[in-house]
């Protein structure tokens, strides 16, 4: 009887100790759930659950050749520690342009309509801490419309952007630094035909 009081008792203390928390790679965008049940009052795992999933952008940035073979470099998103301590890691700001929905069809637009420089701009922001919420509110009035031309996608995506950055700077209340524009890998090597 001792010894069912005593797994009636250790039970829930083992599902208790766990972490549950979203990741995301910053490079392809890919996203990762992980578990990780801990043994009790310490932070070593006995049991640790990994399943990665693409986001809407990740099959696109891989289509169109801007990301090459890499080892991820997981960042934490958000998730929860043992009891209902919450996770808030520094993936936390990226996510919100890496794994929105309106993302992969933001990026097919700027391959689409921008040289392949200001893509490399774009591409710097989406990945910058201070930036990527503001990318990601453009992308999602941005791919709501449809472009005749380049001309109307450009005029329309400066016009969104410069409202969306000057809110930015009215609520950071400071300078913001603009991000080093990143060379998609496929510049890298060779020049694709447009």
């Amino acid at each position: 009887m001792a010894g069912f009081a005593l797994l009636a008792v250790s039970l829930p203390l083992l599902f208790w100790f766990r972490l549950d928390y979203y990741e995301a790679c910053a490079r392809c965008a890919r996203k990762r759930e992980v578990q990780e049940w801990l043994i009790p009052f310490t932070r070593i795992a006995y049991y640790e659950y990994r399943q990665e999933m693409e986001t809407p952008l990740s099959p696109v940035l891989a289509e169109l050749g801007y990301v090459d073979p890499h080892d991820h470099d997981w960042l934490i998103i958000h998730g929860t520690g043992p009891g209902t301590e919450e996770l808030m890691g520094e993936g936390f700001p990226l996510a919100q342009s890496l794994v929105t929905a309106s993302m992969g069809r933001f990026v097919r637009l700027l391959d689409q309509h921008l040289e392949e420089e200001e893509v490399g701009y774009w591409f710097a922001r989406m990945s910058d801490p201070q930036h990527a919420y503001v990318v990601r509110n453009i992308a999602d009035q941005i791919v709501q419309e449809s472009y005749a031309d380049a001309a109307a996608f450009r005029a329309r995506l400066e016009k969104v952007g410069a409202h969306e950055r000057a809110l930015h700077r009215y609520r950071m209340g400071l300078l913001i630094d603009e991000p080093e524009a990143r060379t998609p890998p496929r510049l890298l090597y060779e020049r694709s035909p447009r």
